[in-house]
Formats: C-alpha cells, structure tokens, sequence
C-alpha cells in the first residue's frame, strides 16, 4: 500500500466535498480519517454521495454509538481501531472457557 495524499480540515470543518472530490480522483483503496464521530459521519456520508468507494478507516474515536446514529447508515462496511479488553479480563474469560470445556467434555 503506499500513501497517495495527506487532507486536513479543522475542527469545525462540515463540508468535505472538495477534499472527497480531489481524492475520488486519485481512486484510492483505502481512506484514513483520524478526528472524532461527528465529523467522520460527516466524511463518510459525504463520500457515499460522490460515489467515492474507497474503504473508511478511523481510529478510536470514530468508534461510538453516537457515530453510529449520526451516519444514518452510510456507514456500512467501514471499520474502526477499538483497543482491546485488559489483560485480566481476557485471563478470565479463558480460564471460565476452560472451565465449561472440563465440564461439558465426556466422562
């Protein structure tokens, strides 16, 4: 994969349309956008619009049920990075898994 163009809005950036039309050009694979859910409802409805099919990819902050209804659904299909349950948690969770096996295995 190699990086084809850098974008930037500001905080109060809403419309992306320009920024979306220069890329939809360029037809990339993949769009990485690092900001928060509002403003990536925002790019991703925006790029449904242009016809922009590149794959939507955000960080964590993308990552909220807020985003979710601010899409209204265009956000089908585009992933987000979510950090992963603590340690401790996922010890638990394989020692309980362990624990159901050695019950429910044949005697």
């Amino acid at each position: 994969m190699s990086h084809i163009k850098r974008e930037f809005g500001t905080d109060r950036s809403t419309d992306f349309s320009a920024i979306l039309t220069t890329l939809r050009g360029l037809k990339p694979d993949v769009i990485v956008y690092a900001s928060a859910d509002a403003q990536a409802a925002l790019v991703n409805r925006q790029m449904k619009q242009l016809g922009l099919t590149a794959s939507f990819i955000a960080g964590d902050g993308v990552c909220t049920s807020e985003w979710s209804k601010l899409a209204a659904s265009t956000n089908e299909g585009a992933y987000c990075s979510q950090a992963g349950a603590p340690r401790e948690a996922m010890v638990a969770l394989r020692t309980s898994t362990s624990d159901i096996r050695r019950a429910s295995a044949p005697t």
